[in-house]
């Protein structure tokens, strides 16, 4: 019978630490699994030694004791900023990223200039901001939300008893 990786959070099941880890004030995601990178990234968090530490030299090693080698990682992370960490990892050729709440995601100039949002008026509601739908052709605008039974003459309207009837069924 196949065996198949159980559910790691944000943790690839292959590697670690490839994975989100807590910063002071937020989170980043981090791949220095591999060797020069599991090593440079150890620098970049002032513990130079833990990369000769024999359970944590190996990859596969590091993966078998993921859950001793990440608070080891963390210990250090939580002391220093979210943005200032990912610069540091970013600038030791460490692949990483800032992991952002939906504030940060909604006001990020890639969301704006991607116009991701849109308001809608809705008669019931007001007017209402939404994420944009992927689904819709450039230029198409979506409607809101029908008020209870607004289209249902419409819906309804083409089906014949014989559909009403299977419907009911």
């Amino acid at each position: 019978m196949a065996r198949f990786p159980r559910p790691q959070g944000s943790a690839a099941p292959y590697s670690t630490p490839n994975e989100a880890l807590r910063c002071a004030d937020g989170w980043i995601m981090v791949a220095a699994y591999h060797p020069a990178r599991w090593k440079a990234f150890c620098e970049v968090l002032g513990i130079p030694s833990l990369p000769a530490i024999r359970r944590f030299a190996d990859a596969g090693e590091r993966l078998k004791r993921r859950a001793e080698v990440l608070p080891l990682l963390e210990e250090q992370l939580v002391k220093r900023q979210q943005v200032r960490v990912a610069a540091l990892v970013a600038a030791a050729d460490i692949i990483c990223g800032p992991i952002n709440d939906y504030r940060e995601v909604v006001e990020s100039s890639a969301f704006c200039a991607a116009e991701l949002a849109e308001s809608l008026v809705h008669p019931g509601a007001g007017t209402t901001t939404l994420l944009r739908s992927p689904f819709l052709a450039p230029g198409q605008k979506r409607r809101p939300a029908p008020r209870l039974g607004e289209h249902t003459e419409a819906c309804v309207g083409r089906l014949t008893p014989a559909d009403l009837q299977r419907a009911a069924a």
